[in-house]
């Protein structure tokens, strides 16, 4: 039987928004989407022989003219499905695995570590899925789930330990959970804690986990009108994760707005504005914490219309002013995404994608030493919409994820 008795032996309490305290038992939870064949050794045949075996099915494409081929990744298509889809590692052996959404149901894809997957289970899902955050929840090594609809709704997945997952579990804060919910550790304790922008002009909740029940501790401004992206680290070497976080006004200010969030003196809160003055605003422009001059610090790289800030880390959680570096992408950004790549060794790169106008196709930003100019190279023959840079295959070295027509699709740099 898988340890159900990690999500509490004799229950598991849930506090609503309305205050109640919900007593779940363990049995119940999925209750309605798994058949008995699926819980275990409730039944006489193991979940193994019941839940579908399918591998998503592959097709090398070697080294195709455009895209990363040039730059010795190799392109493979998967027949994996799905609307929506995100990377984590769910039954704890080291290697990502996907969970994946398609018309109502999510999916567990389990990874075998060299970019081919294979089916595990599926649940219905109570909510449309627009992002998620992964994280320890309950305490266990185990990767717990909840997955957000920007529209406000979100729902917690309890992990069994193999990567079955478990609903039933509303998510109890009400508001916007869009643009940069991130998990993060604010207290040291080992529970996976979240921060959740909220809407416009409402600012981001710092939301504190106590064995899934969650209250709301701080709420911070944002940086602009709303929060666009968000990255976490600990900037500050006190233990406990703060945050960075860029947003924007529609159309205006012409700057780029970010802050850094940090915990003084017992309290969680905004510790540096940083404004670049060389771009105009980025809708939903990406942002990330990254090592970029070799110092183990981690500093800040963030989307710009037409060019890429940078801030470097000063130390004790602060940065220097923003700097602008140029690029020949697209002169207006919307949702612009970044995925960073490594080109061989201590060689950076970023894949650049806008949307907006339908002017999907992404660019290859490569920067020259000390990061004071960027080539840009149009990577045709990617199609579709860029999800991020994970290691995929193994190789400590990021990989491309890619949706395209419905199916993912990688740039694998171990071939």
């Amino acid at each position: 039987m898988h340890d159900h008795a990690r999500t509490l032996t004799s229950c598991l309490t849930l506090a609503l928004a309305l205050g109640a305290c919900v007593v779940l038992d363990p049995a119940d939870l999925g209750a309605g989407d798994l058949d008995e064949t699926e819980r275990g050794d409730e039944a006489e045949t193991t979940e193994s022989e019941t839940e579908s075996e399918t591998e998503s099915g592959t097709t090398e494409t070697g080294e195709p003219e455009g895209g990363l081929g040039p730059w010795g990744f190799t392109h493979r298509v998967l027949d994996l499905e799905a609307q929506w889809l995100d990377f984590a590692d769910l039954d704890g052996d080291g290697d990502l695995d996907v969970f994946a959404v398609q018309f109502g149901t999510g999916s567990v894809w389990l990874g075998d570590g060299a970019g081919a997957f294979e089916l595990h289970h599926q649940l219905a899902l109570a909510t449309a899925v627009d992002s998620m955050v992964t994280g320890r929840f309950l305490g266990s090594e185990a990767a717990d789930l909840i997955v957000f609809s920007s529209v406000g709704d979100g729902q917690i997945l309890i992990n069994d330990g193999s990567g079955a997952l478990f609903d039933g579990l509303e998510f109890p804060i009400d508001g916007f959970h869009g643009f940069g919910s991130v998990a993060l550790d604010a207290n040291g304790d080992e529970l996976t804690d979240l921060f959740i922008p909220q809407g416009h002009g409402q600012g981001g909740h710092l939301v504190h986990n106590n064995l899934v029940v969650f209250e709301v501790e701080a709420n911070v401004p944002s940086p602009a009108c709303y929060f666009s992206a968000t990255a976490v680290a600990d900037l500050d070497g006190d233990g406990r994760d703060d945050v960075v976080g860029t947003g924007s006004c529609n159309q205006i200010p012409g700057v780029l707005p970010a802050m850094v969030y940090r915990h003084v003196d017992g309290a969680f809160t905004v510790t540096q504005t940083l404004a670049g003055m060389a771009s105009g605003v980025v809708e939903g422009g990406d942002i990330e914490l990254v090592d970029l001059d070799g110092d183990a610090d981690l500093d800040l790289v963030a989307a710009g219309k037409g060019g890429l800030f940078t801030a470097e880390n000063l130390g004790a959680g602060t940065f220097a002013e923003p700097s602008f570096v140029a690029h020949d992408y697209a002169e207006y950004l919307f949702g612009a995404t970044l995925a960073r790549l490594e080109l061989g060794p201590a060689n950076m790169a970023w894949v650049l994608q806008n949307h907006h106008d339908g002017l999907d196709v992404p660019g290859l930003l490569v920067p020259e030493v000390g990061f004071g100019a960027l080539s840009t190279e149009i990577l045709e023959g990617l199609d579709g919409e860029v999800l991020g840079a994970h290691d995929i295959d193994g190789d400590q070295a990021p990989d491309l994820a890619m949706l395209v027509d419905g199916h993912l699709e990688l740039w694998l740099t171990g071939g």
